[in-house]
């Protein structure tokens, strides 16, 4: 395996997603707006992100709190039990908790198949509901980026309880949205685990504030299944289990799948422009990151660092073309290569261009001048067909949140969301189940891929998750996002 642990590395993936989720993922947003998200200004209060829980009429759901949408500000949290928001009364701290005891259908009649749902079982009787959350950016600039993952992990506990639960546990989970701020991230960490009795975080979405919660996560033992992939500490501790590439693997994998979608010219005559917001954010184009591009088989010949506020990119164009280069990767954010895209076909270049999966956004799709792109995506892509777990995935979306795009996170919340599934079959036969009976039953798991949607995973009692590095080539071409092969999944041994 090669090894990318370089000083510093372990917190250069968080400011790197950190800098591209605050530049208007998901939306095209004005000069002024990415200059104030740089800067620091105040996150957008928080919005449940449309249609994150929504459920049809003809859905049985748990539960007997309202459906809707709910508006928190920042800082707070909505609980998500069968499908639907359920109102009750506003905890201290501002976390929403459920009014309602639980109740399911075993069985469900939502019209989709519950095979791929491990530890969906017939129940003579109900045993007490397993809480679980996600603390991060549920709102904002950086929420549209990463709230997608989150409400897929709704949609996912509304059709799990629909079918009785897991194990005969109803799913009760809450989201808090941290206002991309650390200190918030703590505090409600914290609170869901103590008030809300939070035994287990299931795709914790905190590319900007995840460093707040995870000394109390690492000295209390608490389960934390699954991210956006931007934090090293996924790899370093016994109680966090990535279900994907995350830190400094993810960057390795961002890489590592181009030179397949490339020509042997364009191997050899790669360039390059990144972000220079802050040290760190730079990752994919310092060092570190031109020795994963000479390892995977490409010769850099262009490399040029660049402003996410600058209004213009001619000038690093101009000089990828005259350095010869037939590849150009461009890591910005979305606004950002919207810009340098256009740019660059207006002077004259006329290369490949190639970006990063954190930065794309279903509006890349609109983009004339990114036509041909290519990225690596380190879960299974959403446009994979024939594969069981994407199509049961779609039509939960379609079931339980209309209106969510599976462009981005909602395939690694769904994949983290059944790593836990998968792991309740391991939970013992017993009334109440535990943070400790939850991580006994993770540290189980081997070489499980959740269908193919990510390697194969493997995780060891009181040791960090093994690294598996893996991706699926993608590639944007005349409006559509494909993959070649249907999503072939490619690993580094």
């Amino acid at each position: 395996m090669h090894v990318l642990g370089r000083r510093g590395r372990a917190r250069a993936m968080v400011a790197m997603v950190a800098v591209l989720a605050l530049a208007a993922c998901g939306s095209r947003q004005s000069h002024e707006t990415l200059e104030n998200a740089l800067r620091g200004s105040a996150v957008v209060p928080a919005t449940q992100q449309p249609g994150s829980v929504s459920t049809p009429a003809a859905v049985p759901t748990a539960g007997s709190g309202t459906t809707g949408v709910a508006s928190a500000p920042p800082g707070s949290g909505t609980s998500d039990v069968g499908g639907g928001t359920v109102g009750g009364s506003t905890a201290s701290g501002g976390s929403k908790a459920s009014s309602g005891a639980a109740g399911t259908t075993a069985g469900g009649s939502s019209g989709v198949t519950n095979s791929l749902v491990p530890g969906v079982e017939k129940c003579a009787a109900q045993k007490a509901p397993v809480v679980i959350g996600s603390v991060g950016e549920q709102s904002g600039l950086a929420g549209a980026a990463v709230a997608g993952g989150a409400s897929m992990v709704s949609a996912w506990a509304g059709y799990v309880n629909s079918l009785g639960g897991l194990r005969c546990h109803p799913i009760k989970f809450i989201k808090a949205d941290d206002g991309a701020e650390p200190s918030r991230n703590a505090a409600l960490t914290e609170q869901l685990v103590e008030q809300d009795h939070v035994v287990a975080f299931v795709y914790n979405n905190a590319p900007l504030a995840a460093t707040g919660g995870e000394s109390y996560l690492i000295s209390h033992h608490i389960p934390a299944i699954g991210s956006e992939g931007a934090d090293d500490f996924y790899n370093n501790y016994p109680n966090f289990f990535p279900q994907m590439p995350s830190g400094k693997w993810a960057i390795y994998a961002s890489y590592a799948g181009l030179p397949s979608q490339l020509t042997p010219t364009q191997r050899k005559h790669v360039g390059l422009i990144y972000c220079i917001e802050a040290s760190a954010c730079s990752i994919f184009g310092s060092a570190a990151g031109k020795t994963d591009i000479a390892h995977d088989g490409m010769h850099l010949v262009y490399s040029a660092s660049a402003s996410l506020t600058a209004p213009d990119f001619s000038s690093q164009c101009l000089g990828a073309k005259r350095a010869g280069a037939t590849f150009l990767i461009i890591v910005l954010d979305p606004n950002s290569i919207h810009r340098a895209a256009s740019n660059c076909r207006s002077a004259g270049y006329t290369g490949r261009l190639g970006t990063v999966a954190s930065v794309v956004v279903p509006d890349d799709a609109d983009d004339k001048n990114l036509n041909g792109v290519i990225f690596d995506s380190i879960v299974k892509p959403w446009t994979t067909t024939g594969n069981p777990q994407i199509t049961l995935m779609n039509q939960v979306i379609s079931q339980y949140a209309p209106g969510l795009s599976p462009i981005g996170t909602p395939v690694q919340g769904w994949t983290a969301a059944q790593i836990f599934a998968y792991s309740s079959t391991f939970w013992p036969n017993k009334q109440t189940i535990t943070s400790a009976d939850i991580t006994t039953a993770l540290d189980k798991v081997r070489n499980y891929d959740v269908g193919g949607l990510t390697g194969p995973i493997s995780y060891y009692p009181g040791k960090p998750a093994p690294p598996v590095v893996c991706w699926y080539n993608m590639s944007l071409n005349n409006g559509k996002f494909s993959t070649p092969n249907n999503g072939v999944r490619r690993c580094k041994a």
